[in-house]
């Protein structure tokens, strides 16, 4: 039986940091220009203002699960701190087969990497945890998959690929 792949969390490519950036500083300024007109505004623009301000909120929290904020393997800084030469990847479990049927029979995951999307050269056997940490890691732009492999030995399809920039 084949078992459904798992997903890697807060992961967005790592030039995403320079947009969470720019982002948070556009935010600021639209905050700031909000706070010294309130006043002038009828009821009605307040209303869609205060809509809007709660959508850049959920922009901005999603931005900092992706990455520069915090997030982890996408951005220079990995989960949890760390060395810039390290990766935390962190995954949902899966709870179903590729048929849908429940899965019962979880014996762990792989990682695969590598230097270039979609072509891993380094494959890891974690065991039966969902975050693991990759250290010593070289300068350069790693491409990181995990997949899911019950005890008799099926292995799922790649997670979704996250990359992270190392310097």
């Amino acid at each position: 039986m084949v078992i459904q792949f798992p997903i890697i969390l807060g992961q967005c490519p790592f030039y995403y940091e320079n947009l969470n950036k720019s982002f948070r500083h556009f935010v600021v300024k639209i905050i700031k220009l909000i706070m010294q007109n309130w006043l002038s505004f009828t009821s009605s623009k307040k209303l869609l203002l205060l809509l809007i301000f709660l959508q850049l909120i959920a922009i901005i929290i999603s931005l900092y699960n992706c990455g520069g904020g915090g997030g982890s393997s996408s951005s220079s800084n990995s989960n949890g701190g760390g060395s810039s030469s390290s990766a935390t990847l962190t995954w949902d479990a899966p709870t179903t087969n590729a048929d849908g049927t429940p899965l019962t029979d979880l014996g762990g995951y792989k990682i695969y990497y590598g230097t270039s999307s979609g072509n891993y050269s380094v494959v890891i056997d974690v065991g039966n945890v969902t975050t693991y940490k990759i250290e010593g890691l070289s300068p350069g732009i790693y491409y990181f998959a995990v997949t899911a492999y019950d005890t008799s030995g099926n292995e799922s399809e790649y997670s979704n690929e996250v990359s992270k920039k190392i310097e």
